[in-house]
C-alpha cells in the first residue's frame, strides 16, 4: 500500500507524462484538490483506467509494474470517493 504522499507524487508523474492521453486536460493535483472535488477523482480514475488498458498489462493480460501501480492509485482514489460519499 502506498502512502498518500507517494500516491499524489506518482499520480502527478502520470498526469505530466501521459496527461495528453486524457479525454479532459489534466493538471497536477494536491491532496486537498482530491478531497474537495469528487468529480476530479472520477476523472482521474477514468484516466488511470485508460492508462491501465493501454500500458498496464502485458501481451498475456498480466499486470506489469505500471499496471500494479495504476491499480493502487485507482484504489486510493476510489477510497477518497467512498469516504466522501459516506
Amino acid at each position: 500500500m502506498m502512502t498518500t504522499d507517494r500516491s499524489i507524487q506518482l499520480l502527478n508523474e502520470y498526469i505530466v507524462k501521459m496527461g495528453n492521453e486524457a479525454e479532459e486536460p489534466l493538471q497536477p493535483v494536491e491532496f486537498h484538490d482530491l478531497i474537495e472535488n469528487h468529480r476530479l477523482c472520477e476523472i482521474l480514475i477514468d484516466f488511470l483506467g485508460n492508462l491501465y488498458v493501454c500500458h498496464g498489462i502485458d501481451a498475456n493480460d498480466h499486470d506489469n509494474q505500471l499496471g500494479e501501480q495504476i491499480q493502487q492509485l485507482i484504489t486510493f482514489l476510489a477510497g477518497l470517493v467512498s469516504e466522501e460519499l459516506s
